[in-house]
C-alpha cells in the first residue's frame, strides 16, 4: 500500500459534503496533509464560499445534495469564470453519470467508497 505523505500547507479545500459520515471520513484523511478545508452541506453553501471569494484551491463535490445537484453547483462556478479544479464524489457509477459530471465542468469524477491513495494523487495533481 502506498503511503506517500502529502503536504498541502497554504492550501484551502471546500469539501462539499451533506452526509456527516462522509464529511468526517474525508476530514480525517485530509487533515494529515496539513490543507485548511471549509464545509459546505449544501449547494448554496458552497456557492456562498465561492460568491464571498473565498480562496479556494481545490472543491471536493458530492453531486447528490438536498438543496441541489452538485452539478448546478459547478456548472454555475464556471459559468463565472473560475477554473478552480473540482473533484465530482458520488455513490453512483454509471458511465452516464460520469459524462454527465465533466460536461458540467468537473475536472475529475470518483465513485464512493473514496480510496485514500486514489484521491491523494488525484488531488496532488491539481494542487
Amino acid at each position: 500500500m502506498n503511503k506517500t505523505i502529502y503536504n498541502w500547507t497554504g492550501k484551502t479545500i471546500l469539501l462539499v459534503e451533506d452526509d456527516q459520515p462522509s464529511y468526517l471520513f474525508l476530514k480525517y484523511m485530509i487533515e494529515s496533509t496539513n490543507a485548511k478545508f471549509l464545509l459546505a452541506k449544501t449547494g448554496g453553501e458552497a456557492l456562498s464560499f465561492f460568491t464571498n471569494k473565498a480562496k479556494i484551491d481545490l472543491i471536493l463535490l458530492d453531486i447528490k445534495l438536498p438543496d441541489f445537484s452538485g452539478l448546478t453547483v459547478v456548472e454555475e462556478i464556471r459559468k463565472a469564470g473560475s477554473e478552480i479544479p473540482v473533484i465530482a464524489q458520488t455513490a453512483y457509477a454509471l458511465t452516464l453519470d460520469r459524462e454527465k459530471a465533466i460536461e458540467s465542468g468537473c475536472n475529475e469524477y470518483l465513485i464512493k467508497p473514496l480510496h485514500r491513495d486514489a484521491l491523494f494523487e488525484l488531488m496532488d495533481q491539481y494542487l
